[in-house]
């Protein structure tokens, strides 16, 4: 048995003929996917994932905007289609997940700094002094009690309700932390089911 050694030009010349062939039906049974996101969302980076194996090119919705979905994946369709891979394309939604609005710069809190939260739309960008921060859960003031907890980010910060008024949730932070645009928020109740 010898061995032969082929270019690389060669060798990406097979796998584009392999790949044109037999589209999906790999031997492979094993997926990459590579979540992509803006240091990876450029058609030579792209390309360069799909040449080493991408199988699956992962969208988060939660971060980037329509526009920026939307150009990553014109640039996956052309990769498809000049280079004759096929890359599927999943869009991860966020689903019933509970989010902070956009904010014009993050918010630093430390232990004892106050937080409104908010259903109004646009949220104002401070009450009184307080900044105020939008939430996409219309139940916000229904749901909180005083005493209750507002997990941010997964612990990123923490944050107690101290008082509600109408669509607002007044909270005191018991850590400091920063409140991110588009922040996950979890809440728990406490001293009730």
């Amino acid at each position: 048995m010898s061995i032969v050694t082929i270019s690389p030009a060669a060798e990406q010349e097979i796998q584009r003929a392999l790949l044109a062939e037999n589209g999906f039906r790999s031997t492979r049974r094993t997926k990459l996917v590579c979540t992509i996101g803006p240091s990876s969302c450029s058609y030579e980076v792209l390309s360069e994932l799909a040449q080493n194996g991408m199988n699956v090119a992962r969208l988060n919705m939660t971060h980037g905007n329509h526009e920026w979905h939307n150009a990553v994946v014109a640039r996956i369709r052309q990769l498809n289609k000049e280079k004759g891979y096929c890359i599927a394309i999943m869009a991860d939604t966020e689903g019933s997940e509970i989010h902070t609005g956009e904010l014009e710069e993050a918010i630093k809190v430390e232990v004892g700094t106050r937080v409104y939260f908010t259903i109004r739309s646009p949220a104002p960008p401070e009450l009184g002094g307080v900044p105020v921060v939008g939430v996409n859960y219309d139940s916000l003031g229904e749901d909180l009690e005083v005493g209750d907890h507002i997990i941010v980010d997964g612990g990123m910060c923490e944050l107690v309700v101290v008082s509600k008024a109408g669509p607002d949730v007044l909270a005191e932070s018991i850590e400091q932390g920063l409140l991110l645009s588009k922040a996950n928020l979890t809440f728990r109740c406490v001293d009730r089911p």
